[in-house]
């Protein structure tokens, strides 16, 4: 019970009689004696407690006091007025006008028990003297809200309608309602939202979902009190179609089970149909198509001939959606995971690894694809220069025997003379240009070779493995591809990688020597014979000697010539 307030009454004034005055008469008495009479007055009651505003929730007692002074004779009424102005006497004294089991009389105050809404109102507590007196109570019985919803307990709206929620509660005090989306947001985030009312504008497919509309004003509720709603919202939308695919090896061990899961979303229900084609071509379901249920489709065993592409179309009044899977079986090229250069004259480690989206069909064999790749040689360098030393050497002797033959014949005529002179130190000169020649690669036949997965290594934890290539060639270039082989048949092969394996490792000792050429200048007429030049070795050094007296002769020759024209 909780005492708000209490607000005390006016109380009646009473007024005594007045009573006259007797004179005493003087003499002797008779044998008995005479009394004056006088009216005793009576004390006028007064309320000693005060107007209470009385508060109690629903299911509790309350007292109604009705305390008072100087009661005498007089009897205590109580009363109840109504909200609607409407009187009630309920006791007189200690008398219940009606038989009452939840409100009784204690000395000069009332006990409520059981408290009901109803029993809210003004409460008199009244004595009929003269003139009267009243005491007023004021009794507010709290009860937890109950609560009802106003629009239809499920709605449907299109995708980008607008919808409204609402709900009403009754309760004392006045309580507090609230929306909220069972394990999700409301539209526009929030987690909650005050009032009896939810708007929605511009539905979309996540709005869909059951909305709690909960009222609460602190009042503790009996088990039966309803506090809150529950609606449902349902968005209509054309449908949503996705299809993924799973393979997995049949329970009996032999071959294996497709299955196309095509999941739609869509309200009012879609129908679903599946095609199959090829190269956009129709193609009919295979045989061991089976449906398991409106979304799924199981192929079992599931061939090779079964394997492709599958297509799920959706529809409602709304629109439809499709999707496409191509059912695969063989795994994908596998890559390449080794580097170009090999670590072993003979040898070569290749690593390889399978795609993630490869379907769940290990591989039991795989396949080598390996040739060697042979570049054209060039000449050697010393080779080279022996050759233009020799055209070097013959071009001189050339130029030397035309100088000779024109000292012999001195007589000339001056005119020729010079005409030869002239052919003679007019030499072509030799072009410079260097041409860059392409590799000239000769191509040799792939070398195929097959091996059982268990002839690889397994590489680290993940899914890489391994195959080393023996009885290789070293400092040479090879080439090599790889392909899978498993249940459906051989994947496509994997891009060629090129790889070199190691040079052969020897230890060279380097000689420097240091050769002496002394060169010799003479004005007499060269002798026919090829002059030696001491300090010249054989080989490259001994090329340069000849062509360097080759030089000296044919200049001191056409000096001579000079001369002799002269």
């Amino acid at each position: 019970m909780m005492v708000v307030g209490a607000t005390a009454l006016p109380q009646s004034s009473y007024s005594y009689a007045s009573y006259g005055e007797y004179d005493d008469y003087g003499g002797v008495y008779d044998t008995y004696d005479v009394y004056d009479e006088y009216d005793t007055p009576m004390d006028v009651p007064v309320f000693t407690s005060k107007s209470l505003k009385l508060t109690v929730e629903v299911g509790d007692e309350v007292i109604i006091p009705c305390h008072v002074d100087h009661l005498g004779l007089y009897v205590i009424i109580l009363k109840k007025i109504s909200p609607d102005g409407s009187h009630r006497i309920l006791f007189v004294g200690d008398n219940a006008l009606k038989p009452a089991k939840r409100i009784v009389k204690n000395g000069t105050s009332f006990t409520l028990r059981g408290a009901r809404r109803a029993n809210a109102g003004q409460y008199v507590c009244r004595i009929e003297s003269s003139p009267a007196i009243e005491l007023n109570h004021t009794l507010d019985v709290l009860y937890a809200p109950t609560l009802r919803l106003v629009t239809p307990e499920e709605q449907e709206v299109n995708e980008g309608g607008n919808v409204t929620l609402q709900c009403h509660a009754d309760g004392n005090p006045t309580p507090t309602i609230s929306w909220e989306k069972v394990g999700g947001t409301l539209p526009g985030g929030a987690a909650e939202e005050e009032g009896g009312i939810l708007h929605i504008e511009e539905a979309e497919v996540e709005d869909e979902g059951e909305y709690v509309c909960t009222a609460s004003n602190g009042v503790s509720q009996p088990p039966s009190t309803v506090t809150s709603a529950t609606s449902r919202l349902r968005v209509r939308y054309a449908p949503q179609v996705t299809i993924s695919q799973t393979i997995e090896p049949a329970e009996n061990g032999d071959g294996y089970v497709g299955t196309l899961r095509c999941d739609v979303q869509g309200y009012p229900t879609p129908t679903i149909t599946w095609e199959r084609s090829e190269n956009g071509a129709p193609l009919p379901l295979p045989p061991t198509a089976h449906d398991i249920t409106a979304h799924d489709m199981e192929l079992r065993p599931l061939t090779v001939d079964a394997l492709g592409s599958y297509e799920c179309t959706a529809e409602n009044e709304l629109g439809l959606d499709s999707d496409t899977v191509m059912l695969k079986g063989l795994l994908p090229a596998p890559e390449l995971t080794s580097g170009h250069e090999g670590a072993s004259t003979s040898s070569y480690t290749l690593t390889w690894t399978t795609p993630a989206d490869a379907p769940p069909v290990p591989a039991h064999a795989y396949k080598l694809r390996l040739k060697q790749v042979k570049e054209a040689e060039e000449p050697a360098e010393g080779d080279a220069e022996e050759d233009t030393d020799a055209t070097v050497i013959e071009e001189a002797d050339v130029a030397e025997n035309e100088v000779i033959s024109h000292i012999e014949n001195a007589d000339m005529d001056q005119t020729e003379v010079e005409h030869e002179n002239i052919q003679t130190t007019q030499q072509p000169e030799e072009e410079e240009e260097e041409e860059e020649e392409e590799e000239e690669v000769e191509e040799e036949e792939w070398e195929d070779s097959t091996y059982p997965m268990e002839e690889s290594m397994k590489v680290g934890e993940g899914e890489e493995r391994s195959h080393v290539i023996e009885d290789l060639e070293p400092n040479t270039k090879y080439q090599v591809t790889l392909a899978l082989k498993n249940h459906f048949g051989w994947s496509p092969e994997s891009a060629v990688l090129e790889f070199t394996t190691a040079p052969v490792t020897t230890t060279t000792t380097t000689t420097t020597t240091t050769t002496t050429t002394t060169t010799t200048t003479t004005t007499v007429k060269p002798p026919r014979e090829e002059p030696v030049i001491s300090g010249v070795g054989e080989g490259a050094g001994g090329h340069l000697g000849t062509r360097v007296v080759r030089v000296i002769v044919l200049a001191v020759a056409v000096l001579v010539v000079g001369a002799v024209m002269w």
